[in-house]
């Protein structure tokens, strides 16, 4: 367990004139926590999503903590992902995380938001989540497939095709942010920088409006199901089941018959469909950590 005290010093926000040295100690940081979803450091600084604090000793950053927001829609709160924590180039500098806390927070109430959420990539994660009043509410499982039975294409009125550029993301982040809840969900630049990185990025019509999609990675001699979501008022009809069927043939017909997805530990629904296509729990979970502000 990390105890931490105030340390000498004042936190600052993190201002643009901080970004070049703020990506410098995140890339030679013994300890840090990145949870950078789809996009870099780099690009995550200057977006307007960004919050993030940092202390000075002499006058040089030696900590950092940063989170990104989002504001669901017709909600009255926003959400926020603890994403970067650089505890400090050395232990001494480890007790400033507890100031650097209790700024961002303050600074998350101002702009209205409610729960900030962590997910637990190391040991010291946790301990630092603790020492801030987070709780363990949830966790991401990793599910892997080599083989099992695949659902059959879609027969109209049902049409499914990939997706047609950038123009098309609005219908998806629609969708996205029915269908998740919302500290999980995706805005329109999260979608945008998953598209970049997509080998298959499907969307799934009925009479013509989209009910549903799903975006699939290509790593080495697998495959990876990143996002997979369906309308609420359509789900329970096998239209994910629909969606997981093309993203199998598309790896299949490339030689790559691994392919694993990662789920929350709650969505039931979604693991007895994946365990029903051929998935089983590989024992990889990440603990998500989460504190009302």
């Amino acid at each position: 367990m990390i105890g931490f005290q105030p340390s000498v010093g004042t936190p600052d926000p993190l201002r643009e004139r901080d970004f070049r040295e703020v990506a410098r100690l995140f890339r030679r940081a013994v300890h840090s926590h990145a949870h950078i979803d789809w996009r870099t450091l780099e690009e995550w600084l200057p977006d307007p999503a960004f919050c993030g604090w940092v202390m000075r000793a002499g006058g040089d950053i030696r900590a950092v903590l940063a989170a990104t927001l989002h504001y669901p829609p017709q909600q009255r709160y926003g959400v926020a992902w603890l994403r970067f924590i650089l505890p400090g180039v050395g232990v001494a500098h480890w007790p400033a995380l507890g100031s650097l806390w209790e700024a961002l927070r303050d600074d998350l109430r101002r702009r209205g938001i409610e729960q900030v959420a962590v997910i637990v990539l190391d040991r010291w994660v946790a301990d630092v989540a603790k020492s801030f009043g987070f709780t363990e509410t949830n966790a991401v499982i990793t599910l892997e497939r080599r083989g099992g039975p695949v659902p059959p294409a879609p027969e109209p009125p049902l049409v499914l095709r990939e997706m047609q550029g950038r123009r098309e993301l609005e219908d998806v982040v629609r969708v996205d942010q029915a269908a998740f809840g919302s500290i999980w969900q995706y805005d329109y630049d999260t979608l945008a920088a998953a598209q970049r990185e997509a080998a298959t990025f499907s969307r799934l019509e009925l009479n013509g409006e989209i009910v549903g999609y799903q975006l699939s990675t290509q790593h080495g001699t697998s495959g990876h199901l990143a996002r997979l979501a369906v309308l609420p008022d359509e789900q329970g009809k096998g239209y994910g089941a629909v969606l997981i069927g093309h993203l199998l043939r598309y790896f299949e017909a490339r030689g790559i018959s691994v392919i694993t997805v990662n789920t929350q530990e709650d969505n039931v629904r979604s693991q007895r469909l994946y365990r029903r296509l051929g998935f089983v729990p590989t024992g990889h979970r990440a603990p998500v950590w989460t504190v009302e502000v």
